[in-house]
Order: structure tokens, then sequence, then C-alpha cells
């Protein structure tokens, strides 16, 4: 009859403890996508999504065309919607230039001249880059949305020169 009682009563914790919810609510927590991030650098140098960039020059200390990245990492689950918008009054003042082969992971419809846009999406899990020069001098509005959200995520001017 004692060994009957140890074993009923190990059986009885082992139960116990398999039953424990940690949860006094009994409800669980509900796990959340990972967010879109918008790192400091691309493949292609700067990134212009990210927070720290908001000034870029047109050329490097050599002289030559500086390179910017437009790089966004999209986990499973998530989409991701830029809008660029040139704010100059004319696109002879200054513009961007990118170069198709250089694109990865975007969608890319073409450049709408009458808005003076160029829109960018993905949908993840995806890492997106592209190469970005800039001419002249100008300014850019940078708009992200996040999952087909009508308010951005973040809106940004850049300025370059």
């Amino acid at each position: 009859m004692r060994n009957f009682m140890l074993i009923f009563g190990s059986l009885m914790l082992l139960l116990l403890a398999g039953c424990r919810n940690d949860d006094p609510l009994g409800q669980d927590e509900p796990v959340l996508p990972d967010p879109i991030t918008f790192p400091i650098s691309g493949h292609h140098g700067q990134n212009l999504l990210s927070d720290q960039t908001d000034e870029i020059r047109v050329s490097n200390e050599l002289g030559l065309p500086a390179q910017y990245s437009l790089r966004a990492e999209v986990p499973e689950g998530k989409s991701v919607r830029v809008v660029m918008t040139n704010l100059n009054e004319s696109l002879l003042d200054g513009s961007w230039v990118y170069t198709p082969a250089s694109q990865q992971g975007w969608g890319m419809p073409p450049f709408d001249l009458l808005q003076r846009q160029q829109v960018l999406f993905a949908d993840g899990q995806v890492v997106t880059d592209l190469l970005m020069i800039f001419l002249g001098s100008g300014s850019m509005r940078v708009e992200v949305f996040e999952d087909g959200a009508l308010v951005p995520m973040f809106t940004k001017t850049i300025d370059w020169e």
C-alpha cells in the first residue's frame, strides 16, 4: 500500500505540473510578427529608409556619383509600400536615378511623371535593395506604409546637393 501511495502521489505531481498555466486569465499571449526593419546600410551604401538618413550628397569625395541603397527587411506575413515624391518644381532641377538591374525584391511600377512619384512594394519574407544615385539638387518626400495601411508608418524628407 505504501508503494501504491508513492506511485500515485508522484503521478499526481506530474499531472499537476503538466497542467500548469502561467497565464492567470487562461489566455495565451498573441504571437506578433517580427517588424519590418530598415538597416543603416544596404548592398550599395547608406540606406535611404534608415531613420539615420535625411541628407545626402550627389557625389563622393572623389567626385564620383554617390551610391545609396533603398533597403527593407520584410518578415513573413508583412508587406511594405514606399512612395517617393520629387518635391522640386522641375525634374530637371534634381532627381534620382535607379538601376533596375540592381533591384532586389521590390515590385516597381513605372515612374509617375504627373505626380513625380515612384512607388515600390514588397511582400514578406524578403530582403529588398535598390541602387540609387541623385542628380542636381533637391528634395524628396518618402512615405513608408505597412501592411496596406492608408496612413504611413513614417514619412521623411531627404535633401540632396
